[in-house]
């Protein structure tokens, strides 16, 4: 075998090689984009504070009838919509919608705390007692 075949033959496998190493790192970044870009569910980071005892918080969506005795009612809105709303530190979902307070006959304080990206958080504390119902409404700042 001649010289200048041999040496073809080692451009050849040279840029064979080329090729499969430029394939993988392009399928690798491909992979390592779609894996940083891809949206994942929202893990706080935050302290998540106890609930006041006796007293259960959920979202009702709907006016149907619940089984426990005097529900204290927050219906939460915000300008503009679609904000996080936590009660006690626990996302109970998104604006407008009714918060139940279901509980005994005590009353309690409440943090009700208001998140959307590019928005400033909102949040008040609210004192409730059983029957009650309130309605607030939040201008959320921009950052």
């Amino acid at each position: 075998m001649a010289s200048w075949e041999k040496n073809s033959i080692k451009k050849i496998i040279l840029i064979l090689l080329l090729v499969l190493n430029t394939t993988a790192l392009t399928v690798s970044l491909f992979v390592l984009y779609r894996f940083f870009s891809e949206t994942r569910p929202d893990f706080d980071s935050e302290p998540i504070l106890s609930q006041p005892l006796g007293y259960d918080v959920s979202v009702r969506n709907s006016l149907e009838e619940i089984s426990q005795d005097n529900p204290a009612r927050v219906k939460v809105q915000s300008e503009p919509g679609g904000a996080k709303i936590y009660i006690q530190g626990h996302l109970k979902g998104l604006t407008p919608a009714e918060v139940l307070v279901v509980g005994s006959v005590e009353s309690g304080l409440y943090v009700i705390t208001l998140k959307k990206e590019g928005f400033r958080e909102w949040e008040r504390t609210i004192h409730l007692t059983g029957g009650e119902f309130r309605e607030i409404k939040s201008v959320l700042e921009k950052k």
